[in-house]
């Protein structure tokens, strides 16, 4: 019989204990993300009085996990749930899509009516420049005879610049600060007495 001193013995276990440690099997499992949800919700039309259109027709949904789901709002905070409705009036839309993983993307169309009513010629004489800018703008007013509210909107339908103008003038210019605010499209809304316009801007 062959005694191992006690010192050994040790030295044998933590020699086995090594050799089960080295043979431990590493399984490697393929993770992909998905692309970043991106959501388009088409492009401006114009509108004319008394005619009908579809939003939504040419919106693309890309990334994110399906299924999707849509979406609109109004400026007004009307909702439509389909990925497209009717509408008869002008304004600003905007589609919010949510994918199966809970990731939302957002995006903006504008429907834009020019009407022009009575002694309200101003639609006509409305200027803004430079479109593109690096945030600041200037507008000019022929002839508002009636008071006219300018608001620059936010993609996300948030004001973030707000003028009342006071009837008149025989022409007005002004100056549209944006300076600091994020890249991307805004848009010019002025309502007048039965006139109203929308214009979009960029900030580069």
């Amino acid at each position: 019989m062959i005694k191992v001193p006690r010192f050994g013995l040790v030295l044998l276990f933590l020699l086995f204990f090594t050799v089960l440690r080295s043979q431990e099997t590493i399984i490697r499992v393929p993770f992909s993300q998905p692309k970043e949800l991106v959501a388009d919700a088409g492009e401006n039309q114009n509108i004319s009085a008394g005619q009908v259109i579809t939003v939504g027709t040419d919106a693309t949904i890309a990334g994110g996990t399906p299924e999707y789901l849509y979406a609109w709002k109004d400026e007004g905070g009307n909702e439509y749930s389909t990925p497209t409705f009717a509408i008869s009036g002008p304004g600003v839309y905007y589609l919010i899509v949510t994918d199966e993983k809970h990731c939302t993307a957002r995006d903006s169309v504008l429907n834009s009516q020019v009407s022009a009513i009575g002694n309200s010629n101003w639609v006509s004489g409305f200027s803004l420049f430079p479109n593109p800018s690096n945030g600041i703008f200037y507008f000019k007013l022929e002839n508002p005879f009636d008071p006219v509210n300018l608001e620059v909107v936010s993609a996300e339908g948030r004001i973030v610049f707000k003028q009342e103008i006071e009837s008149g003038h025989s022409d007005f210019t002004g100056k549209i600060d944006l300076t600091g605010f994020d890249r991307g499209v805004y848009y010019v809304k002025l309502t007048g007495i039965g006139d109203s316009l929308i214009r979009s801007i960029i900030i580069q």
